[in-house]
């Protein structure tokens, strides 16, 4: 299961979504401020130093309370031009289906998300029939979070028409809701490939019809499905030869990386992402989400992954320079802070906290809340004047 999915299923086990209900007035004014003081140029930019990406970050808390939920909002109007709304967890599949109200809880939390994105960044909307798992259907999104599938649901597949009707529907509402610059209606859909192969086939039709569908109602907004680059690089002739199929029906190639699970340094491959980008040379490039830790996954990690402020670092300057080299349109970091805090309340006690610690801290700050290392060169990038590579 991918890492940051596990995080997504630890937030609905904690009772999560809670915080979504949260005021907004004292918060608009702290954004208020961090948006205007994010304007100013730093005097550290050197002279005629450009970047042709938006750089962006999802508002996942550091702990699970409503102060924290705040504080990453804030975070992301002083340091990023771009907002993930990453939806990992489900799909309120009756609900959609039939027009009805979504659960309480949900609907509170796309209502922060809309009040609450700051002003002036773009937003990135990711949502996807397939489960965290990566092999099916995705979960039933309801009151408790994700919440296990219930027959007729069991019984359908990608391709039957049920699916794709809901699906669509719940796109709709979130794109009316959101109103994002970029959707992905589908995220990390080649681990299908690995995962549950006998399912492609009818993936396939699903994103045929999904991209049509969306196109045809909101031809200006990018739509496209990500892929895993650390997944495509243990088969790349496999993956490749299947993605074919799918290509058609992705405006952009969206990437994810988070390659220090799979005990491998792409630093030693400049053409790490660029392989995957090769498959449809003429089409745009995102990191749609990456992160690296700051310290040693170690236990309850069953293996030791070293990892430290440098690493860390040095793979942010490396992501940097690739996605300049490849003209990507933004980049995704997946989380502002460390989650020490939330692993002490919570996410150490779960059943999965053994592979939860594989994403405790990649922040950019510390669990703390100092700045770690990274958090320079992430901010020397974003001081740099935006000059799109389109304009």
């Amino acid at each position: 299961m991918p890492v940051r999915a596990l995080l997504v299923l630890a937030c609905a086990c904690a009772g999560f979504a809670l915080v979504a209900c949260i005021e907004s007035d004292e918060l608009s004014v702290a954004m208020a401020t961090a948006t205007s003081a994010s304007a100013d140029p730093s005097a550290s930019v050197a002279e005629g130093e450009t970047r042709t990406f938006r750089l962006g970050l999802t508002p996942f808390p550091h702990a699970g309370t409503p102060e924290s939920f705040q504080e990453a909002f804030v975070f992301i109007a002083e340091h990023a031009d771009l907002i993930a709304h990453h939806f990992d967890d489900g799909v309120p599949w009756d609900e959609a289906l039939a027009g009805e109200a979504y659960a309480e809880s949900f609907q509170s939390e796309l209502d922060a998300r809309a009040r609450l994105s700051p002003r002036g960044a773009l937003r990135y909307l990711a949502i996807t029939p397939i489960a965290f798992s990566r092999d099916g259907l995705a979960p039933h999104r309801g009151a408790a979070g994700n919440e296990p599938l219930a027959a007729p649901w069991t019984g359908r597949s990608f391709d039957s028409p049920e699916v794709i009707a809901a699906f669509l529907a719940h796109a709709e509402r979130l794109i009316a809701q959101l109103e994002p610059d970029y959707l992905a209606y589908a995220v990390e859909a080649n681990m299908l490939l690995d995962l549950a192969p006998e399912t492609w086939p009818a993936f396939v039709t699903f994103a045929g019809e999904a991209y049509a569908a969306l196109k045809a109602a909101h031809p200006d907004l990018p739509v496209f499905l990500t892929l895993q680059a650390d997944w495509f690089h243990r088969d790349p002739a496999r993956h490749a030869a299947a993605l074919a199929a799918v290509l058609p029906f992705t405006d952009l190639i969206a990437l994810s990386s988070y390659a220090y699970t799979e005990a491998s340094d792409p630093r030693a491959n400049d053409a790490y992402f660029a392989a995957v980008a090769a498959l449809a040379p003429e089409k745009a490039v995102v990191i749609a989400e990456t992160g690296w830790p700051a310290e040693d996954v170690a236990d309850p990690y069953p293996v030791r992954i070293p990892a430290d402020e440098s690493a860390q670092r040095a793979y942010l300057e490396w992501l940097l320079l690739r996605a300049e080299e490849l003209d990507a349109e933004f980049v995704i970091w997946f989380l502002p802070r460390d989650l020490d805090l939330f692993w002490d309340s919570t996410l150490a006690g779960l059943p999965n906290a053994a592979t939860l610690r594989l994403f405790r801290d990649i922040g950019l700050l510390a669990g703390d809340g100092s700045a770690r290392p990274a958090l320079q060169v992430w901010q020397d990038w974003f001081e740099r004047p935006l000059a799109l590579a389109t304009e």
